[in-house]
């Protein structure tokens, strides 16, 4: 398994039956689901640090106040043995946490499945969105454009509860960090999270993670039923070029850039547009999700590799 560096790791000794971890990331690794519509009793829901009058403000306790107040609010504050406890969020199930981000983690990252009194985890929150939990961290836990980043399903079926402990209070005054969720249906026989035997399942994690940087990594064509096309394109300042236009339920399943060096992509934006909407407007290095230096990374859901 190529992937990203990771180890050729033998055969799977463990995998999850039932709605899991390994049942949703095979599902985010079948492209043909894209052009599916969603269903319409799956609900979303994203929680942040970002202002809230239903939330406990620490911001206040920063030495100044960085533009939007988009950092330093939480869902509860309590303080016990342990230190400062903020609750991040909190989610009734069956349900899963898809991503997790931070600009500046810090403190310890308590984990909280399905109303036990005991974390399902607890860690540095650093170690923990750069995936140091997992026995195959990449690509599930990365850092890009400085930002912390862990994509791995965190399932659960009655709740899900996140808390950050800190010694003192005003090292959450400046924390930002954002969490999406998605609920899971109401009869579905789910696995939640359990770290032994997410550990017992290295092989597993890492063909599925293999699986999906392998959809950014590829040269060719991801079904092996289509040609490549090679199309190569002059683009002068200030100028506009259409490299790609359809009809019908279709989807892009991977989009792919290459130039002679980075500071060719780096000034390139990107606008495209689907159904009568606008839908994406953005520079190429922000759609990536890495910083204009374009480093090199190997993540979900980009990839950047030297000039490509």
């Amino acid at each position: 398994m190529g992937g990203c560096g990771q180890k050729n790791i033998e055969s799977p000794t463990y995998i999850p039956s039932g709605t899991s971890w390994y049942s949703l990331l095979g599902e985010a690794s079948d492209l043909s689901t894209l052009a599916q519509p969603i269903d319409p009793t799956v609900k979303a829901r994203m929680a942040s640090s970002a202002s809230d009058p239903h939330k406990i403000m620490l911001a206040h306790l920063a030495p100044e106040i960085i533009g939007d107040m988009d950092y330093g609010f939480f869902a509860n504050i309590a303080t016990n043995a342990d230190g400062i406890n903020a609750t991040l969020a909190e989610f009734d199930g069956p349900g899963v946490v898809t991503w997790i981000w931070s600009a500046n983690p810090v403190g310890i990252l308590k984990l909280y499945i399905d109303g036990t009194n005991q974390p399902a985890l607890a860690m540095p929150f650093g170690d923990f969105l750069k995936g140091r939990f997992l026995p195959v961290p990449e690509p599930f836990g990365t850092i890009t454009s400085q930002g912390y980043n862990l994509h791995f399903p965190i399932i659960h079926a009655r709740h899900c509860k996140l808390v950050v402990v800190v010694p003192y209070k005003i090292q959450l005054a400046r924390l930002y960090y954002q969490i999406s969720w998605q609920s899971l249906p109401p009869d579905a026989t789910v696995q939640p999270f359990n770290l032994t035997s997410i550990r017992q399942a290295a092989g597993a994690i890492s063909a599925v993670g293999n699986k999906l940087a392998a959809i950014s990594q590829a040269k060719g064509p991801l079904d092996n039923t289509n040609q490549p096309e090679r199309v190569e394109y002059l683009v002068n300042p200030g100028q506009t070029v259409e490299i790609f236009h359809e009809k019908g339920p279709q989807a892009i399943a991977a989009i792919r850039f290459t130039a002679k060096t980075k500071s060719d992509l780096n000034e390139l934006r990107i606008v495209a547009n689907w159904d009568g909407e606008t839908a994406i407007q953005a520079p190429l290095h922000m759609l990536a999700g890495v910083s204009p230096d374009m480093e090199d990374t190997c993540s979900l859901p980009a990839t950047v590799s030297g000039a490509g």
